[in-house]
This record gives C-alpha cells, sequence and structure tokens, in this order.
C-alpha cells in the first residue's frame, strides 16, 4: 500500500494556504492541551485497586467508585429486580439498529433496505410515529392499570 498519496491528500486540506496552516498547528496545540492532561487523569493517575472512595487519593479518576456504583451509572434508581426490563429494551433497539441498517455480507436478508429503496419518505416517518404513539399508548395504559 502507498502512503505517499494520502499523504499528499492530508498536506492539501490542512496546509494549502498560510491560514490553513495556523488554523491546523492552533488546533493541534489545542488538543494536545487537552488530551494529555486528560489521558493522564484517566490513566496514570488513576487510582484502580481499593474497596471504597477513600482509597481514592491520587488525584486522579477514582475507578474504584466507578466499580461500586456502576449499577447506578447504568441504571439509575432502577430497583435492582426491574433491571431486566433496561437490559431487554437495550437488547431491542440494538436488535432494531441491526435490522434497519442491514449487514453487509447478508444483503437480501434484511426487510429494511429494501424498504428504505422503495419507500417514500413520509411513509418512513409515518411508521415511526406509529411505532412511539402505539409505545406510548402501551405506557400510558400499564400506568392506568396500576
Amino acid at each position: 500500500m502507498n502512503i505517499l498519496p494520502h499523504l499528499s491528500a492530508i498536506r492539501k486540506r490542512l496546509f494549502a494556504t498560510p491560514l490553513d496552516i495556523v488554523i491546523t498547528l492552533v488546533i493541534a496545540y489545542l488538543l494536545w492541551r487537552a488530551i494529555v492532561p486528560l489521558v493522564e487523569w484517566i490513566f496514570v493517575d488513576a487510582t484502580f485497586s481499593g474497596t471504597t472512595r477513600n482509597d481514592c487519593t491520587s488525584g486522579g479518576a477514582c475507578w474504584v467508585f466507578v466499580r461500586a456504583r456502576f449499577g447506578q451509572f447504568m441504571y439509575g434508581l432502577y430497583p435492582p429486580t426491574e433491571r431486566w426490563r433496561v437490559e431487554l429494551a437495550g437488547a431491542i433497539l440494538v436488535i432494531a439498529v441491526a435490522l434497519l441498517i442491514g449487514f453487509v455480507a447478508l444483503p437480501g436478508a434484511f426487510l429494511a433496505r429494501a424498504l428504505v429503496e422503495r419507500l417514500p419518505i413520509h411513509i418512513h416517518t409515518a411508521m415511526l410515529d406509529a411505532v412511539v404513539m402505539i409505545g406510548g399508548a402501551a405506557m400510558m395504559f400499564d400506568a392506568l392499570r396500576r
């Protein structure tokens, strides 16, 4: 693989004019000033072992606290016995996105590609609206039933 054409394209895009050179160097400097301290805080100065938040004395990220509160970060104050609902919703979302995007390896296996190619946009919008309204109605019905 010849890398020279890629370097040439990068040079043309980032260093074409004196103003482009200045902008590129300023942004590179700002990124350096932001990323290096962030990496140091996340990895170098971080505390990875311990049992309580009091073990975090280094000034870096406290991964002990993150490990202890991971369930709360992921589920909020949702009851632990009901977290399967959140996980099921996440799995359904992942499956739905996979079906909508379609896989390149299985080109005729997904209905989404055929729908996107053949149906106008207002039909897609109507289908999405129907899904949202049905989901909202189901939530309201469940709330009223309780």
